[in-house]
């Protein structure tokens, strides 16, 4: 129901500016604007395919999907037979431990580290488990404040 309404809201209050910017930009083209009930939503997706990068388990329930819509995992860069992944060193320690090993991260909607990932390694701080808090930001960007991370934090 939330996902609903919040469809709901960004179609009224955010696509629906984007439609007008792009039937503006029609005209000037010298285009018709899109048609009724067509807006900037719907011409994002292509009506052939729409890959989506992830599993359909972290998407909302949803009544229909589109038949175009393929759902196909994670996006891993190709590495071709002389390239090898460089991993960081610790990353020994997570693969070869004895212990449970926790994957944090923040997510892509609300990105403010402060909000998730500190107050969950502050919980964790006295854990034996090893939280591993993974962020597409340096150390420095992503905890601000002075504090220093636990050791069992990587």
């Amino acid at each position: 129901m939330i996902n609903k309404f919040m469809h709901f809201i960004s179609r009224r209050n955010i696509y629906s500016k984007l439609t007008l910017c792009v039937n503006q930009q029609r005209e000037i083209l010298g285009m018709e604007p899109l048609p009724s009930g067509k807006g900037f939503y719907e011409i994002a997706r292509s009506v052939f395919l729409h890959i989506m990068p992830t599993t359909l388990a972290f998407e909302f329930p949803r009544q229909s999907l589109e038949p175009q819509l393929h759902f196909v995992g994670t996006l891993l860069p190709l590495l071709d037979d002389e390239s090898t992944a460089e991993f960081p060193p610790w990353w020994q320690e997570v693969t070869h431990s004895s212990r449970a090993v926790l994957h944090i991260t923040q997510g892509t909607y609300a990105t403010n580290s402060a909000n998730l990932i500190r107050p969950t390694i502050n919980a964790l701080r006295n854990e034996t488990d090893l939280p591993l808090v993974v962020t597409s930001l340096d150390a420095d960007s992503a905890f601000p404040d002075t504090s220093p991370l636990p050791e069992n934090v990587l």
